[in-house]
């Protein structure tokens, strides 16, 4: 699922492998919403996947990037929020910067270990 403006947004290197490509906006509001309230998990940058999956329970699994001024963790939720089910991949040297154009350090070296250790718990 993806909302992507050619020449504004795209996806960056291989698109991944998936039995159907939603990419140009094609679904409504209330039919994403039921997309949330009913998959087995979601895998996402920081955007608009955080606050519905944390709304709807469902386990989240989000790889950062750059722009932790804008995008920690600890910026985008709230203690209040029951994060039980949301894990974070953030990168080795976390960029704290909040410009758009910097070319933040988004290396994650332990990447495989921390999603294969998310699905092994969202499984149990």
């Amino acid at each position: 699922m993806a909302d992507t403006v050619p020449g504004v947004e795209w996806v960056v290197g291989e698109e991944p492998e998936a039995d159907l490509k939603l990419h140009h906006g094609e679904m409504t509001l209330t039919q994403l919403c039921s997309l949330y309230a009913h998959a087995a998990c979601v895998v996402s940058p920081v955007g608009f996947s955080v606050p519905m999956t944390i709304a709807y329970n469902t386990p989240l699994f989000v790889v950062a990037g750059g722009r932790g001024g804008h995008n920690a963790p600890e910026i985008i939720t709230d203690p209040a929020m029951d994060l039980s089910r949301v894990r974070w991949a953030l990168p080795d040297n976390y960029c704290r910067c909040t410009r758009a154009d910097h070319d933040c350090d988004r290396r994650i070296s332990n990447f495989d270990t921390l999603f294969s250790e998310w699905l092994h718990e969202i499984v149990l």
